[in-house]
């Protein structure tokens, strides 16, 4: 779950050892992209027909911190395990949003 006061609010990304990348938050649809590992310390996915690559400046079994190499921009970015059950807050107090 990213730690960025920025992201939008239950923000994660997902490495699957498959190659499967799963993006989502509390407020945008989820995605799914293939994602590759380029070498030991930087992987790859594809984003809307962009290539975006990153750099793995810290990976541990509770945290993960990245470097995107973006067209305009190198963008850092870090994550935190996720705390298990999460629901989103805006869903937790609605009456439908169980059933997301």
């Amino acid at each position: 779950m990213s730690t960025d006061r920025a992201a939008a609010p239950g923000t994660i990304r997902v490495f699957l050892a498959d190659g499967t990348l799963v993006l989502d938050s509390c407020v945008e649809t989820y995605r799914l992209a293939r994602w590759t590992a380029i070498d030991a310390n930087r992987i790859a996915w594809d984003e809307d027909g962009a290539r975006i690559e990153a750099e793995i400046r810290q990976v541990s079994p509770d945290e993960l911190e990245i470097r995107l190499h973006l067209v305009k921009e190198v963008k850092e970015e870090r994550y935190r395990l996720a705390a298990v059950p999460y629901v989103c807050a805006e869903l937790r107090s609605s009456p439908s949003g169980a059933g997301r």
